[in-house]
């Protein structure tokens, strides 16, 4: 299964480990600062207690392969766009961007 359908599935039932286990060790998200695993899983942790929250519900792959993994999606008026490197077979370092939609 690819790393896109297993991102998806871990929000159809959230289980916190789950969502860890689909991250390198020396993981790092970049958006606004860096955040390592810990700091990243502790805020999806608390995230993921709304129940309806999903972030992937709508989400669309744009490109996946051995190296990396892109995907989008619209929230709040924005387009999202999280582009992944992948270190076996994991999320090892990631960034999100948010563009506002124009109308």
């Amino acid at each position: 299964m690819s790393l896109f359908k297993k991102s998806v599935a871990v929000f159809d039932n959230y289980d916190a480990d789950a969502f860890q286990s689909l991250h390198h060790k020396d993981f790092i998200f970049y958006r606004d600062e860096e955040t390592n695993l810990k700091q990243h899983c502790e805020v999806m942790n608390k995230l993921c207690k709304d129940p309806n929250f999903h972030p992937l519900k709508n989400a669309e792959l744009i490109h996946e392969n051995e190296y990396t993994l892109e995907m989008r999606w619209e929230d709040n008026g924005e387009i999202v766009t999280n582009l992944s490197l992948k270190k076996d077979g994991l999320y090892w370092k990631a960034m999100v961007s948010r563009t506002p939609i124009k109308n």
